[in-house]
């Protein structure tokens, strides 16, 4: 009888194997599950720096004042500022200016055939340089996804004769060439020569329709967006949602007689 009673039933050993089993793994997906949720939330709470330690928009401009800049600078400017905004998409921006570079001698190597060398073939960059100019900005086209180099010249009053200030060069002191027009940037500070129905912000000439800050560029002026789409048919996104004419919901219950006036 005592060998009976101490005897294990080989049955049970079968259905305690299996259960035995698969309470561990149930155990094991609990605590990986509880891992990567540490994991999550930590790199929530702790974001990592990228990689190339990208500047934030709020760093620019960065002013730089030296007797005389190389190549290799400028490049490394240039590359900087594309590395840091072209993954950024602000609504309120046309253009930000990354770096104002003051020389003591001129910017007239700056061209693209010598600072191709120096950078990344697929990065797009715009000259717009004098050669005589002593001031050189480093700008992001948020709306062309480019670099745009400008240059600025002391301001001085434009003589007969003198070289004219050409698309996206400062006109402050300057005159603009011919069938261009001095427009007053938008950030209140300097003014650029445009095309007649371009506006400027942050030194680069934008189209008519052109949304910033609360803003809409008509026919070569600022005006601030309104409340409503107010005018159907002129081809400009009169309130900045993003929708023009036809396809903005305003214009569409006015149409249909849903909406007696726009205000």
């Amino acid at each position: 009888m005592m060998r009976l009673k101490g005897r294990a039933n080989p049955a049970i050993f079968k259905a305690v194997l299996p259960l035995e089993y698969a309470v561990k793994f149930i155990i094991m997906l609990v605590a990986l599950s509880v891992i990567a949720m540490i994991i999550i939330n930590f790199q929530s709470l702790y974001p990592q720096p990228a990689p190339d330690d990208k500047k934030p928009l709020e760093a620019f401009p960065i002013i730089q004042n030296k007797s005389q800049f190389t190549g290799e600078e400028v490049a490394r400017n240039i590359e900087e500022c594309h590395s840091a905004l072209s993954g950024l998409r602000p609504n309120n921006l046309v253009g930000k200016v990354c770096y104002i570079m003051q020389s003591g001698q001129d910017f007239g190597f700056v061209t693209d055939p010598n600072m191709r060398p120096l950078l990344n073939p697929n990065l797009p960059v715009e000259y717009n340089i004098s050669p005589e100019s002593k001031i050189l900005t480093v700008l992001f086209d948020f709306t062309g996804r480019k670099i745009v180099l400008r240059s600025q010249s002391p301001e001085r009053p434009a003589s007969a004769g003198s070289k004219c200030a050409g698309r996206n060069e400062s006109c402050s002191g300057a005159q603009c060439c011919r069938n261009l027009f001095c427009r007053e940037d938008l950030s209140g500070e300097g003014k650029s020569c445009c095309k007649s129905t371009e506006c400027s912000s942050n030194g680069i000439c934008t189209g008519s329709g052109t949304c910033a800050s609360g803003n809409v560029c008509v026919k070569g002026a600022w005006k601030p967006a309104t409340p409503n789409e107010t005018i159907c048919n002129d081809g400009i996104d009169n309130d900045c949602d993003g929708l023009t004419d036809m396809r903005d919901l305003d214009c569409i219950l006015k149409s249909s007689g849903q909406l007696r006036a726009i205000s």
